[in-house]
């Protein structure tokens, strides 16, 4: 705006014949580079300040993450040991109905979520029905029949079992959401399954109804937990909105269906086991503590993959039995020790590989034109500069839309600069026209 009043008393000093053409275009060449430079710095501190911008917004992502899935790995872990007091016959309360637990740990939830909704903490939304039913379906199959391949099959054969949803998720997201897995990063997800298959498989016996049960199990885990992300993506709601719609029908057919599969695992009923205050207390505990589990799983699921969060969750593992060991003295053998620490590499190599970024479509043009990627992203340019010196202005607008419309974003900021420094060099005329 300082450039522009100078310019109009230049044209006023001239008209008036106090300035001639000459030393007026000379002043205006002086104030025409100032105003062009400062321009150009504006550009430059917009740019660092938009790249600044987008790098908070990265690092707060990642603190999330962060936050997420510590919450989770900790109160699955915390609930484990809850349970293991409320369940077990001789240091706890004998309370062994895990999948009636389930269903008030649902119900649980869904109280939570709907009391944070009336207070405002939460915006409610609606799933359509039988997408909801859907999964609450799969998800209730997946507790029920995890307790029951407990039952039918050996300790080794159900961890085995349990182990084969990792494969099985990977398998689903390359096929279904067309994910794709490097080298590394399958050598990394065979070596978390073979750290805890040497901690938790012992012994192993196979019989056919147990072998169905645990395909069951198997292939209902891991469709809830990619539905778990997929329908929070699909639907655009929030890990909360998940858990709100989902979570009473969880907790009307588990507790429909718990009794019956706790009679036969347990070999008693739910109903013949007295309450005492102590045992209603670890109840009440264990629901409180199953709500900010369900809601930190269903946060995790919408913003990491299964495969991911199988793969990690492993750490839960770990973590177990390192606390079963220095609070309960469990026995810790070189085996698991072994085992403990395989696993452990092998999740951080998933966690390295895993996030290193896909080859740039840059990379991918030059492969299959079998051109360095740098000649592949010249030709781009020249095309660019062609299409603007062919066209004029209008020609430069579509060389700019053209860059813009490039698969990688990386390949469009490096064309972006160069079409306007060709724009900026490229413009003819007098001296006076430039000027004007």
């Amino acid at each position: 705006r300082n450039v522009r009043g100078h310019v109009r008393s230049l044209n006023l000093h001239t008209a008036c014949g106090e300035l001639n053409y000459d030393a007026a275009y000379t002043v205006k060449q002086a104030l025409t580079r100032q105003a062009t430079w400062t321009r150009s710095w504006l550009d430059q501190f917009k740019m660092a300040a938009s790249g600044t911008m987008a790098r908070l917004g990265s690092d707060k992502k990642v603190v999330m993450d962060v936050v997420v899935w510590t919450s989770n790995v900790l109160t699955s872990v915390f609930i484990v040991f809850v349970n293991k007091l409320l369940m077990d016959p001789k240091q706890g309360y004998g309370y062994v109905y895990a999948t009636t637990l389930c269903s008030f740990h649902f119900f649980a939830s869904a109280l939570a979520v709907r009391v944070t909704e009336m207070l405002g903490y939460s915006a409610p939304a609606k799933l359509p029905r039988k997408v909801a039913l859907y999964f609450s379906l799969v998800a209730g199959t997946s507790i029920s029949t995890l307790n029951l391949s407990l039952l039918v099959n050996s300790v080794g054969f159900y961890q085995i079992s349990k182990l084969l949803i990792i494969p099985y998720v990977c398998g689903v997201e390359a096929i279904w959401l067309k994910r794709k897995f490097s080298i590394p990063t399958i050598l990394s997800i065979l070596v978390v399954i073979a750290g805890v298959g040497i901690v938790t498989v012992t012994d192993m016996s196979i019989n056919p109804l147990g072998l169905l049960i645990a395909a069951i199990s198997v292939i209902t885990s891991g469709m809830q937990q990619i539905l778990c992300g997929t329908v929070q993506r699909k639907h655009n709601l929030t890990s909360m909105q998940l858990l709100s719609n989902t979570a009473p029908i969880q907790g009307v057919l588990l507790l429909m269906a718990g009794p019956f599969i706790d009679q036969a695992v347990s070999g008693t009923w739910v109903f013949s086991h007295t309450i005492s205050p102590g045992c209603l207390r670890l109840i009440v505990g264990s629901c409180a503590v199953a709500i900010t589990v369900n809601i930190s799983q269903f946060m995790c699921l919408g913003r990491f993959s299964a495969a991911s969060f199988q793969v990690l969750g492993h750490a839960k593992t770990v973590m177990v039995l390192l606390a079963g060991w220095m609070y309960w003295h469990d026995p810790m053998s070189v085996r698991k020790l072994c085992g403990m620490v395989l696993a452990v590499l092998g999740m951080i190599g998933y966690g390295i590989f895993n996030s290193r970024p896909p080859p740039s479509a840059a990379a991918g043009m030059a492969v299959s034109t079998g051109k360095s990627p740098s000649s592949a992203v010249l030709e781009q340019v020249t095309m660019v500069v062609k299409s603007s010196s062919t066209n004029g202005n209008g020609g430069m607008g579509h060389g700019l839309q053209h860059a813009a419309s490039l698969k990688d974003k990386a390949d469009a900021d490096l064309i972006l600069p160069l079409t306007h420094v060709y724009s900026a060099a490229s413009t003819t005329g007098s001296p006076a026209q430039r000027f004007s």
